[in-house]
């Protein structure tokens, strides 16, 4: 990593997280109903060159929220990537090479675990999620079907790099948000096994750089040992309004980090206080040593709700908002 990146998370496209592009076996399973797949290869184009017009070559992706895309045997072991869901990020790789943009892939997005859904949905996810994290074998069904698409001819052309999960501390053992809680029965030496196994196959049989976008850098800094010898470089994510980080030196990391999310912490739509929160992060993050700055996060058009918007980079017409200025700044 010889050049500052600065990159823009998507996370999933739309207002469609966990059936963007592919089938929802759990989400059907837990619904009762089917939910249609999302993807739209006109809009999601219009989405990436935006983003490229922005001056941002990086993006972001989720790719396996609520295990979208994934098809799962009797016992939780998993089968394969579903049809339309790897037709479908092909697709999106081939828009994406068209305005030379590559992809930071993110593996599984842990916070689907405090779902708005009844309890027993969030029980059946913890219950998948805990198999792959703490099963050797079901861990193992998933990161061969992860490594074979990672390996399509097309796909594999898009990719910066590979994130196996984002911000594990949201399934460690028991966690409580508002009033929804699970639990998961995770611990930490499962999942720092996990990330070190995912890691490791993932760049000796594809040859992709990887990494794990932890939520907090207390976090990178208490497993830093552990782990650096899988990871090709470290990811940390940390919201406030100021822009405040601490020194890549303070840290002391054996490998480059980035930023791989970052934004303002007040849910305030107010342009004025994004602008000032990005331009600081962006150059704080230079400044003190990181490697990487990914802002949080693109957004959506024709939505307005304020409760969540507040940190779009566009406005529901499209059109971008002040803070945008700052990703060429860098």
């Amino acid at each position: 990593m010889t050049e500052f990146t600065v990159g823009i998370n998507l996370a999933w496209v739309g207002t469609q997280y966990d059936h963007d592009f592919g089938t929802n076996s759990t989400r059907d399973h837990d619904n009762g109903d089917h939910i249609p797949v999302a993807y739209n290869s006109k809009e999601f184009e219009e989405i990436i060159k935006d983003i490229s017009e922005m001056g941002v070559k990086v993006v972001r992706l989720w790719l396996f929220e609520r295990f979208e895309g994934l098809s799962f045997g009797p016992i939780g072991t998993v089968l394969g990537i579903t049809t339309d869901f790897w037709h479908n990020l092909r697709d999106a790789c081939t828009i994406a090479q068209k305005y030379d943009v590559k992809f930071y892939f993110c593996l599984m997005d842990t916070w689907a675990i405090t779902d708005e859904g009844v309890k027993q949905f969030r029980e059946h996810y913890a219950d998948m999620i805990n198999g792959i994290i703490t099963t050797q074998q079901k861990r193992q069904t998933f990161l061969d079907a992860v490594i074979e698409l990672l390996n399509d001819e097309i796909i594999k052309k898009s990719v910066w790099a590979v994130d196996v999960i984002n911000e594990p501390e949201g399934i460690e053992h028991e966690k409580i948000f508002n009033d929804r809680s699970v639990s998961t029965n995770i611990h930490w030496p499962q999942i720092i096994q996990y990330i070190n196994d995912a890691c490791t196959q993932i760049k000796q049989k594809t040859g992709h750089r990887v990494s794990c976008g932890f939520q907090e850098s207390n976090t990178v800094k208490k497993f830093k040992e552990e782990i650096e010898q899988s990871i090709d470089f470290f990811d940390f994510h940390r919201y406030n309004d100021a822009g405040n980080l601490p020194s890549y030196q303070e840290l002391g990391l054996s490998k480059p980090c980035i930023i791989g999310e970052c934004g303002q912490e007040s849910q305030d739509n107010n342009e004025n206080l994004q602008k000032k929160t990005i331009k600081a992060f962006l150059k704080n993050s230079k400044d003190l040593g990181y490697s990487g700055c990914m802002v949080w996060r693109y957004g959506y058009k024709n939505y307005t709700d304020d409760f969540d918007s507040w940190n779009f980079l566009i406005n529901p017409d499209g059109s971008h908002r002040q803070a945008v200025k700052e990703l060429s700044k860098v």
